[in-house]
């Protein structure tokens, strides 16, 4: 696993998504964080209104399918992503199965939803190996399409700035949160903004883990 994480951490550095502010930066990278505009206060708002009420709704524990759906609907509303969906990954297998969407319809058919990528070194993969979050602002210069899979060029043709959020459950990645704009988006996420997201993502795999043991 170590030369795995080493060549996941290689891959990310030359693609720009570990540490640094360009195109992309992870959620540990502290040139992330800013001071939020008074008009970006709703956004954490409503982020921490869905991740308390998600939390309740494990506590009861209320079915998976409705913990995730409820959890895509509360990121959707608090960024104002035009489109979120929550997709199960085997990372071992590149297999990937879009289990939930909120918002634009993706560019493919609805039975295509599940598909085996081929093998390769891109953006998702690397982050998906190392669990790291990853914000692009700008999807849409020539390195950074060349860092993002087919597939995902395929189904998100229209995306120019995107959040991607790795699950893990039990150590193990189960799958990953994303959410993305029509726009380039130059704003950068806020301390709690980032703290929310990852106590959301938490819950959202362990959800989908329960999810996927119902399913087997």
């Amino acid at each position: 696993m170590r030369d795995t994480d080493e060549r996941a951490r290689e891959q990310g550095e030359s693609l720009g998504i570990f540490g640094t502010g360009a195109a992309g930066d992870s959620l540990e990278d502290g040139n992330l964080v800013a001071l939020s505009p008074s008009n970006r206060a709703r956004a954490s708002l409503t982020l921490s209104a869905g991740v308390a009420s998600v939390a309740r709704m494990l506590e009861r524990n209320q079915s998976p399918e409705a913990v995730c759906t409820h959890a895509l609907q509360a990121l959707r509303r608090a960024f104002d992503f035009q489109r979120v969906l929550l997709c199960e990954t085997r990372v071992a297998t590149r297999a990937y199965r879009v289990v939930y969407l909120a918002g634009k319809a993706l560019h493919t058919p609805q039975q295509q939803l599940s598909f085996t990528a081929a093998g390769g070194n891109d953006l998702f993969t690397a982050a998906l190996i190392k669990n790291v979050d990853v914000y692009i602002r700008e999807s849409g210069d020539e390195r950074m399409q060349k860092a993002l899979p087919v597939w995902y060029r395929t189904i998100c043709p229209d995306a120019r700035s995107f959040l991607m959020l790795p699950l893990t459950a039990s150590g193990a990645t189960v799958g990953f949160l994303y959410g993305d704009y029509a726009q380039s988006n130059a704003r950068r996420l806020t301390i709690d903004e980032v703290e929310l997201l990852k106590t959301l993502k938490t819950q959202v795999g362990i959800a989908l883990r329960q999810l996927s043991l119902l399913t087997q």
